[in-house]
C-alpha cells in the first residue's frame, strides 16, 4: 500500500497550537452553567463525590448559525459536538473538498464521535421534533459535512470509544491510498455535556479526583475526560505538499477475551504492534518516539 501524504488543521482545548502544550496546563474545574456538582439532583447522586476537574472547552457555545445552518429553528437541536465538528472542517472542505466535487473526485469523511448526551437531555426536557433526531445520530454527525459541503465519497462515522480518533485515521489511509476516495478527512470530537455520563464514569472509579492521569504511578486513581475537536486532511498526491506528514503504517485490532470487558489484554496490543511494524516494512530499531495510552478501565 503506498504512503499518504497528509495535511493537517486542528483545533483542540485551551491551546491554540500544538507547541503551546508544552507550557500549558489545561486541567481546570467544570463550567458551572453546565451543572453544579455540588448540587445532587437526586437521592442516588447524592452518594456520589462527583468529579469537577477535567479538560473542558469554555467555547462550545460559539456557531455561526446563518452560515451552517438553513433555518435558525435547526440550530439549538444540533449535538453541540455536530456543531464544533462543522467549524473545525471547514477549512479543509472549502479548500479540498469543494474542488474534489467540482473535478469529480471522490471525498472521504470519516468522523470519531462516541457520546450522545445532548440527545439525552433534549428528551429530558420534552424536545421530541424531527430537528432532535437529525441533530444527534452519530450518521448525521459525518453526513452533514459531506452534504453541507457537496462531498461524495465514504462518510462514515466510528465509535470504538477512546481509539475512535485512531480508527478514524486508519480508515482514511486505506481509504485514500485504496480505491475508496482521492482525498478526504478524519475528524474527532468529544464534548462533556451530560451529568450523568459524569456520575456514571465516577460511580465505575474512572475518573481520577484530581482530573490528572498518572498511568503506570502507584497513586493512579484514573483518567481525566477531554473537550476538543480535531481534522486532519489525506490525499494520495504526493506532490500536494512537501511539508506533509507521510503516515506509513496503521493496523486496528480487537482484545478478544481479556479478564474483564472493558480490560485491555497486553498479548493482543502486542500483536497489533507487531503487524503495524511488519506493514510498513519498520524496523523497531527505527522508531523514535513511543506514546502510551493508559486506559481508565
Amino acid at each position: 500500500m503506498s504512503r499518504t501524504v497528509f495535511v493537517t488543521d486542528a483545533n483542540f482545548t485551551v491551546a491554540d497550537d500544538v507547541s503551546a502544550y508544552r507550557v500549558i496546563d489545561s486541567i481546570g474545574t467544570l463550567p458551572i452553567w453546565r451543572w453544579d456538582p455540588d448540587n445532587p439532583t437526586d437521592s442516588s447522586s447524592k452518594k456520589i463525590v462527583e468529579t469537577r476537574f477535567g479538560h473542558f472547552d469554555t467555547d462550545i457555545g460559539d456557531f455561526d448559525v446563518s452560515y451552517f445552518c438553513s433555518t435558525q429553528n435547526e440550530a439549538p437541536f444540533i449535538d453541540p459536538q455536530h456543531r464544533a465538528l462543522l467549524q473545525i472542517c471547514d477549512r479543509p472542505c472549502v479548500a479540498r473538498g469543494r474542488q474534489s466535487a467540482r473535478e469529480g473526485m471522490r471525498f472521504g469523511v470519516y468522523v470519531a464521535i462516541s457520546h450522545m448526551e445532548y440527545a439525552v437531555d433534549l428528551r429530558f426536557h420534552g424536545h421530541h421534533i424531527v430537528h432532535t433526531t437529525t441533530g444527534n445520530a452519530h450518521s448525521v454527525a459525518c453526513g452533514r459535512l459531506s452534504f453541507f459541503y457537496g462531498l461524495k465519497g465514504p462518510s462514515i462515522a466510528i465509535d470504538t470509544a477512546c481509539s475512535s480518533a485512531l480508527v478514524a485515521l486508519h480508515l482514511i489511509r486505506h481509504g485514500v491510498a485504496g480505491c475508496d476516495c482521492d482525498q478526504g478527512i478524519a475528524a474527532a470530537v468529544n464534548l462533556c455535556l451530560s451529568r450523568y455520563t459524569n456520575l456514571i464514569f465516577t460511580r465505575a472509579g474512572m475518573l481520577a479526583r484530581d482530573g490528572r492521569c498518572k498511568t503506570l504511578d502507584a497513586t493512579a486513581d484514573g483518567y481525566s475526560r477531554h473537550e476538543g475537536s480535531g481534522v486532519v486532511a489525506a490525499t494520495n498526491n504526493t506532490d500536494a505538499n512537501t511539508n506533509c506528514l507521510l503516515l506509513i503504517s496503521s493496523m486496528v485490532n480487537q482484545d478478544g477475551r481479556s479478564s474483564s470487558l472493558t480490560a485491555p489484554n497486553g498479548p493482543s496490543q502486542n500483536s497489533l504492534i507487531g503487524m503495524t511494524l511488519s506493514s510498513g516494512r519498520i524496523d523497531p530499531g527505527d522508531v523514535n518516539v513511543l506514546q502510551l495510552h493508559g486506559t481508565g478501565t
